[in-house]
């Protein structure tokens, strides 16, 4: 379960294979998240972090920089740090709700103490990879039926 929610941490991240990729908003964060995206795509993982930090300290409202700077601070393993993060943009998602919810499910899956949130913010994202760490949070909760 823990590879799985990395690859998916790592998936989401990178532009071609995830969310970000054409959603960027247009309410100034822009350009912060594509610099992150840049170093990230470099492999400078610390200055990606540190860029994304700065984009969602400068941007709250920004999904994508909440989300870049939760999914670094998910890396260097600050699980709590990374979900009050999500948390504080859920409200403000709107039709990206899914993405949020989706990845705070990674994040409990990470923490690995709660699979029932797990399986509920995997429902609730409504995204079929949702769908799927929903299932496997059940499986792994001993509830087959459910999974």
């Amino acid at each position: 379960m823990e590879r799985m929610v990395k690859a998916l941490a790592f998936a989401l991240l990178l532009p071609g294979c995830g969310f970000l990729e054409g959603l960027i908003g247009d309410d100034g964060a822009q350009e912060d998240v594509q610099a992150a995206q840049l170093l990230l795509q470099s492999g400078d993982l610390p200055g990606a972090s540190t860029a994304y930090d700065a984009a969602a300290l400068a941007h709250p409202d920004s999904v994508d920089a909440v989300s870049g700077a939760a999914m670094m601070a998910m890396m260097r393993g600050d699980l709590t740090y990374a979900d009050s993060l999500l948390a504080g943009v859920e409200e403000k998602a709107g039709d990206r709700i899914g993405e949020v919810r989706l990845r705070r499910a990674m994040i409990a899956a990470q923490v690995g103490e709660d699979f029932d949130l797990v399986w509920q913010l995997g429902v609730a994202s409504g995204l079929p990879v949702g769908y799927l760490l929903a299932g496997e949070a059940a499986l792994v909760n001993g509830e087959r039926e459910e999974a």
